[in-house]
Order: C-alpha cells, then sequence, then structure tokens
C-alpha cells in the first residue's frame, strides 16, 4: 500500500455479535451468530471504516488472534509505525483483520460520502442459497426463490452422502427455469472418489462451477479431479495472493471466488479481479458472511470493475444488519444499493478492542 498523506487521529476497533436471522450451514459448522470487528480511522474530520467477520474453518483466523493483533496494531500505532504499513504485517497471520485495516484507510482517504453515502450503480444480480436439506425441502426453497427474482442458486454440500448430495441438487435442478443455474458449494467437504463421482453425475446439467471440493492445500487432487471432469471447477478457500491464482489456473480451475475479506483491501481486490481475468479465470465476488458494510463495499467493486454473473456479497441478508437499514434492498433478485447513510453510531456499537491514537494514517 503506497503513502498517501501524513495524518493525525486515531484508529478505533470494535467488536460484537450479531445473530443470523436462521441458522446458516456450512460443511464445517452451523452458525447462528457471527463474530463481527470494525475498524474505525478518524483524522481531517473524515472517518474510514473496515470490516473483519472470521469464519469458523476458514482460514483459521480466530476471533482472539484478531483480538491479541489488533492489541498490538495499537502499540505500534502509539509508537509511530504508519498504519498503512501494519497490513502486511499482519496479513500473513490474520488477514481479514489486515484487510479491514487496509479498508478503514481507504474509505478513510475517500471520505464517508464517496465511500458510503453514495448509491451504487446497478441494480447488481445477486445469488440466492437454497435451504432445504432434503430434495423436497430443497425444491420448495428453490421454488420460492425463483418466484423471488433469483437466477443463481447456491447449495452446500459436503455434510451429506454423494447421493442424498445428488439427489438434491436434482430436485433443485428440476425446479429451475430455462435461464436458473446452481453453483454448489463443497466447502471442502469432499473426498476424491466422492467428488469424482459427484461431478461424473452432474456433467451437462446447469451447474455453474463446483466451488472448493477440497482442503485449501490439496492442490494435486483438485488437478486430478479437473482432468477427470468437464464440470467447471472454482476455487475460493485456496485463493489469498496473486500466486494463488496462477496456481489454480495451472491446475485446472476455471473460476475463483474473490471476497473483500480476504485481500489487503480495495486496491488489491482490483488488481487481483484483473489477474485472474487475464488467466482466463472467471472471478465470483462477494461475501455471504458479512454485514451491510462490507457488502457495500464489494458492491461498489462488482460495479466498478464490471464484474459478470451472480454477485454473493449478501450477507447482510441473513442477519440483523445494525446498520443496512433499508439501503441496500434486493428485489427480483437484484441489489439496489441506495448507500449507507450515517455511520456515526458504529463509534458506539459493541465493545471497544482497541484504540490508538496515531500520528501517521
Amino acid at each position: 500500500m503506497t503513502k498517501f498523506a501524513e495524518a493525525k487521529g486515531f484508529v478505533e476497533v470494535r467488536y460484537g455479535k450479531i445473530p443470523l436471522t436462521a441458522p446458516y450451514d456450512l460443511s464445517f459448522a452451523t452458525l447462528s451468530l457471527i463474530d463481527v470487528f470494525y475498524f474505525v480511522v478518524r483524522a481531517d474530520g473524515r472517518m474510514g471504516i473496515g470490516e473483519a467477520t472470521p469464519l469458523p474453518g476458514y482460514g483459521g483466523e480466530t476471533v482472539e488472534a484478531i483480538k491479541e493483533q489488533c492489541h498490538q496494531m495499537a502499540r505500534s500505532l502509539e509508537k509511530g509505525v504508519a498504519a498503512f504499513d501494519l497490513v502486511d504485517e499482519f496479513y500473513g497471520d490474520t488477514p481479514m483483520m489486515a484487510s479491514a485495516l487496509a479498508c478503514a484507510i481507504e474509505t478513510w482517504r475517500e471520505g464517508e460520502e464517496v465511500a458510503f453515502s453514495m448509491p451504487v450503480g446497478g441494480p447488481i444480480p445477486m445469488l440466492a442459497p437454497c435451504s432445504g436439506r432434503t430434495p423436497l425441502a430443497a425444491a420448495r426453497s428453490t421454488e420460492k426463490l425463483v418466484s423471488d427474482g433469483y437466477r443463481t442458486i447456491k447449495v452446500k454440500i459436503g455434510w451429506a452422502t454423494v447421493d442424498e448430495d445428488s439427489d438434491r441438487i436434482m430436485a433443485i435442478v428440476n425446479s429451475l427455469p430455462a435461464d436458473g443455474c446452481i453453483r454448489i458449494d463443497a466447502n471442502q467437504g469432499l473426498q476424491p472418489d466422492q467428488a469424482l463421482s459427484l461431478c461424473k453425475r452432474l456433467e451437462g446439467l446447469p451447474i455453474e462451477h463446483l466451488e472448493q471440493p477440497f482442503a485449501p492445500d490439496q492442490w494435486e487432487q483438485f488437478r486430478k479431479l479437473a482432468d477427470a471432469t468437464s464440470l467447471s471447477l472454482m476455487l475460493d478457500e485456496s485463493i489469498w495472493r496473486a500466486d494463488d491464482l496462477r496456481r489454480a489456473a495451472q491446475c485446472g480451475a476455471k473460476a475463483v471466488k474473490l471476497k473483500l475479506c480476504k485481500h489487503r483491501g480495495m486496491a488489491d481486490v482490483r488488481d487481483l479481479v484483473r489477474q485472474a481475468e487475464r488467466l482466463g479465470m472467471a472471478v465470483g465476488f462477494g461475501n455471504g458472511v458479512q454485514t451491510s458494510i462490507g457488502n457495500h463495499l464489494e458492491a461498489r467493486l462488482y460495479t466498478e470493475l464490471g464484474l459478470q454473473g451472480a454477485s454473493e456479497g449478501n450477507g447482510f441478508l441473513k442477519i440483523l444488519d445494525p446498520f443496512g437499514g433499508e439501503t441496500l434492498q434486493v428485489q427480483s433478485g437484484y441489489l439496489k444499493d441506495q448507500g449507507l447513510g450515517n455511520l456515526s453510531s458504529l463509534t458506539t456499537w459493541g465493545e471497544q478492542i482497541a484504540h490508538a491514537d496515531c500520528s501517521n494514517i
């Protein structure tokens, strides 16, 4: 991150838990609430905000690790270390924290009006998660989502048998309109034989991508699967840096999932999107476990970068969002983002984890 300007102010971190409106099933956990950190930069009459929402089983980052690093960040800032110099320092162990700090600095540079208050061009097509755990429930969920205007349905697998997953996927397929498709997310939950069996059953169906079948470091297993199936394979938890993009392309990935929370702020996302496109891979974008603050920034990037396909930046729909209000709405399957309005109440939200006066932002 390049230096912008010296400015005196403070950096603060707020933390709290936000309930989900319904349980959210992943292959490695079922969530009923999310842990949220907001990083706030204030200086020269402006405020910037970044969000970190660590997820169990995703990248290994924990609430306690972020809290510990926040205390280290505060000590460094008080010693005069420039805030932007800390992003790379913390990215290795706590990338989501580093992303939140980077975004707070970037949005401070922009100012609140540009960063958060202005409407986002659009509308943006949105993906919708299928909630059914049985074929009948999945079909009914899909029918409801289709009637609401969604055309890309996401289904989580990996916590059942291949037969059960296949039956549920087929129920969704049979409930789709002609212009509909499915994005399947295994969340690292498949064994190689399971993944190959499932792919062979699904070839030729309206499957957009099969996402992250294996653990993030199982590159060779992923390459073998890509060589053995015509189904488009996507990587998410394996993708953090530019080197990961190049390795994904070499291993046969047709698509990658990028999220603002995984990378070094908005500038890094812009660069990674263009690199992925040059490598011939489609880019899925957006975070489904996040609040309106992070999702708003993702909506801005989606529009700015001309991304295609359904956005996954729908986390704000799953929670009792403290800041989205009525300004982020999904209508007929499309996001209409009117900006977030006044966010000054964020400085009293939740619990203060860290606060540091900063002589160089």
